[in-house]
């Protein structure tokens, strides 16, 4: 098997694996379905850490409930985006000289610590406010 028959494969399994995660997040609440993982950090200090809210802000992202994924964890909702796009300049071999740099701009270097430092504030906001 070539590189590209194991990449394919690597694709397709990533693409599975995203469509049942898509299709339990929008089935399930996770407010309410208790084979969802709790979050530990929340569990010991009763703080909310980054992450907190994110799986019931994508459940309700799924069906089209901006507001409440925005309470639950707006810093999730507005990364999506982010990452998706991540994801998909990612994935050719030899990028447009565009997209190259578009990929080198938004995740390489110091952009890197710009999304560093947003998560620990928001982290830090989030429990004072």
């Amino acid at each position: 098997m070539g590189f590209r028959d194991r990449k394919f494969l690597w694709f397709a399994l990533a693409l599975a694996v995203a469509a049942a995660a898509v299709y339990v997040y929008a089935t399930f609440d996770p407010e309410d379905a208790a084979f969802f993982p709790k979050c530990p950090f929340h569990v010991l200090t009763g703080l909310d850490c980054p992450g907190c809210g994110s799986q019931r802000a994508i459940h309700s992202l799924l069906n089209g409930d901006l507001g409440s994924a925005m309470r639950y964890n707006a810093l999730a909702v507005i990364l999506i985006p982010y990452i998706i796009l991540g994801a998909a300049i990612h994935v050719p071999d030899n990028p447009p000289q565009g997209v190259a740099r578009v990929r080198d701009l938004l995740y390489h270097g110091r952009a890197v610590l710009v999304i560093l430092a947003v998560i620990i504030i928001f982290w830090i906001l989030r429990n004072i406010m």
